[in-house]
């Protein structure tokens, strides 16, 4: 079993740098095997189809960023500090998160 979540999580990465590359129109399965170094056969026997492929793309870019958000929110608590400057640090240090991730961001404009 473990090889195939290794599988399916190496589909997914890819995924994401297939349509960050890509877009999303130009995604095919074809295109993800090619990226992940696999045969395009093994994408169906992880997932039901392309479409679950990129749900769970979508799934572990959200999931990753709203964890990097749970660990970033103590700078919204710090004493004497003005919300206004807490609301800035938390989006500096969010910002340089999608900066540092450049495939993760396009991945969500494509």
């Amino acid at each position: 079993m473990r090889k195939v979540e290794n599988t399916k999580q190496v589909f997914i990465e890819s995924a994401v740098r297939v349509v960050a590359r890509d877009g999303l129109d130009k995604a095919t399965t074809k295109a993800i095997a090619a990226d992940a170094g696999l045969n395009e056969a093994n994408i169906y026997r992880c997932f039901e189809s392309k479409e679950d492929l990129l749900r769970a793309a979508f799934h572990m870019e959200d999931v990753g960023f709203a964890y990097f958000l749970k660990q970033s929110l103590h700078v919204m608590y710090v004493q004497n500090t003005p919300w206004k400057e807490q609301a800035f640090q938390l989006w500096s240090v969010s910002w340089r998160f999608i900066l540092e991730r450049r495939d993760d961001c396009l991945f969500y404009l494509q």
